[in-house]
């Protein structure tokens, strides 16, 4: 609290009167603020602040009593900050429940004291996500969604009681959001998956999560966006010694280098419910134009055959269907001897 000497060099003659210290919250976030004696507008950004990271807290009343207010900011019991107009402070929070206590005492010109102090418990959530769209066995990368995939969106909260008790997903309310819009239905205790369909593509959809213990003291956000993109295919080369080359991808043009080759269509990103169907006839091949079957019972290849005098180019295209989704990729296949059949 200001000392006496220094309320007599602003306001002489200012009698200070004891403050019966006893409030109720006044709000529901992860900061909890307290009116002691007095009130004044105070705000934080971010309101619900994540462990490690700045906090600002300001006055924003911005009435001129205020501007020539004194003010002593005060967090867990040592002075950080105090001085004429000094309306604003900013501070770094701890680990996530490290709960932090922070005073305001302020003197206006006219004699008033206002006191508030804010309990703040840092919590934060993070969005992973998953998806079941296809990818090749020797793919190591993350699924990508596209039209028609199930994506699952996964809370993660850091949230711990006063205590040090960290808080399980059951002791939690999920608030889900898509395109800004509660989904009320998703919404709820234990309830830290988010099923989505994707039904279109190229459009960046907002996802977001409120999560919130049961009184409202720890409260944390987050937000992702994401995209479905349009499926991709590869043609690979089937070596009679090393097999499949997955390590490099057939695309452009392609020199055949000996009188027969085989190339292999990989899809990516098609919706997993129909990789069964990736080896039972929805593979479409066409070479200048024309359906061509492959020979071998797995339709995701094709073996091409130089039987003809003279040299030039055919060209070569795959496409999968899968219900309302497609996929193809084309490739100029150039022969040195002969023509190109399969």
């Amino acid at each position: 609290m200001f000392q006496i000497q220094n309320l007599k060099k602003y306001l002489p003659g200012i009698l200070l009167i004891a403050v019966i210290l006893f409030a109720l919250p006044e709000n529901s976030w992860a900061i909890t603020q307290y009116s002691i004696k007095g009130d004044v507008s105070v705000e934080a950004v971010p309101e619900n602040p994540i462990p490690n990271s700045s906090v600002k807290f300001s006055v924003t009343d911005g009435s001129t009593e205020y501007e020539n207010s004194i003010y002593q900011w005060t967090l867990d019991g040592k002075t950080i900050l105090k001085g004429l107009g000094q309306k604003s402070v900013t501070f770094a929070t701890g680990r996530a429940g490290k709960v932090m206590q922070l005073s305001l005492e302020l003197l206006t010109p006219r004699g008033e004291l206002v006191q508030k102090k804010f309990s703040i418990n840092p919590a934060s959530v993070s969005i992973v996500w998953e998806t079941d769209s296809y990818t090749p066995d020797f793919y190591d990368g993350k699924p990508l969604p596209t039209e028609g995939s199930n994506v699952r969106f996964i809370a993660v909260p850091e949230m711990y009681e006063p205590n040090g008790r960290k808080l399980t997903p059951s002791e939690l309310y999920f608030e889900w959001s898509h395109e800004f819009e509660k989904d009320s239905a998703m919404s709820g205790y234990n309830k830290d998956v988010y099923p989505y369909e994707f039904l279109n593509t190229l459009r960046e959809d907002n996802f977001s999560v409120r999560v919130r213990n049961l009184d409202g003291s720890i409260v944390a956000d987050t937000a992702t966006y994401l995209e479905a993109i349009d499926p991709e295919m590869y043609f690979y080369e089937d070596s009679p010694l090393r097999g499949t080359i997955f390590s490099r991808a057939v695309s452009g043009e392609y020199n055949m280098g000996s009188r027969e080759i085989t190339l292999r269509a990989e899809p990516y990103f098609l919706p997993l419910d129909n990789k069964s169907r990736l080896v039972n006839g929805i593979f479409d091949w066409e070479i200048d134009g024309k359906l061509a079957t492959p020979s071998s019972g797995d339709r995701s290849a094709i073996t091409l055959r130089q039987d003809k005098a003279g040299s030039g180019s055919a060209d070569l295209s795959a496409k999968v269907t899968t219900g309302t989704v497609d996929v193809s990729a084309n490739l100029t296949v150039n022969f040195s001897k002969g023509s190109v059949r399969f």
